[in-house]
């Protein structure tokens, strides 16, 4: 894990200091749509003090954009997100043993903003912000007698409040066609790869 932190920096700076060399086009694409995975999604529907996930079976988050640009800087636009986990779930008086195990299918819909606040002919950078819901489709197996957590399961919603907060995303290509690395939270992942087509060629500053 350090050593991939090491190399997310490194590459973090290297497209830094390559993005600012470059002089910025004036060609920007009025849409783009996005395909992206992540491999460690980050948001999750419930929550207890008594209770802890092992949140260690993860399929990832698989995630499909549409933005539409205003100009060159700021974008508005949707996402779909989908992802699949397996999680046993313990009681912090007695850690041994799983209360039951969940398995859950999760379907999230944004709308999101997006800002590219460095862009050169070669590397554009950004940040982009999603706020939405997610579908939750529980699949609850009982390990052990607990009423107090049956009480909780009840509670758990199929529908509930979701985000997508994306600090610093780098795009790598040109002004159609770019592949792209994001860092951040939510339903998107805290770190994603994808690839990013742009539809609609415009030549305005």
């Amino acid at each position: 894990m350090r050593k991939l932190k090491i190399l997310l920096l490194s590459l973090g700076i290297f497209m830094t200091t390559f993005a600012f060399g470059q002089e910025e086009s004036d060609i920007f694409t009025r849409h783009e749509v996005s395909l992206g995975y992540g491999p460690f999604f980050s948001s999750t529907s419930f929550w207890s003090p008594r209770y802890y996930f092992d949140s260690n079976d993860y399929f990832g988050s698989i995630f499909a954009t549409y933005t539409y640009k205003f100009n060159k800087v700021i974008g508005i636009g949707a996402t779909v997100a989908f992802d699949r986990n397996n999680q046993n779930v313990y009681d912090f008086r007695n850690e041994k043993d799983p209360i039951c195990n969940i398995k859950q299918n999760i379907v999230s819909a944004l709308v999101h903003v997006k800002v590219n606040w460095v862009r050169t002919k070669v590397v554009t950078m950004y940040s982009k912000v999603g706020l939405g819901c997610s579908y939750y489709a529980n699949n609850v197996t009982k390990l052990q007698s607990d009423d107090l957590y049956e009480i909780k399961l009840d509670r758990m919603p199929k529908f509930d409040v979701n985000y997508s907060v994306i600090p610093v995303g780098i795009e790598l290509g040109n002004k159609q066609y770019a592949a792209f690395m994001q860092m951040g939270y939510g339903v998107e992942g805290i770190f994603s790869l994808g690839f990013r087509y742009g539809i609609n060629k415009t030549y305005k500053k």
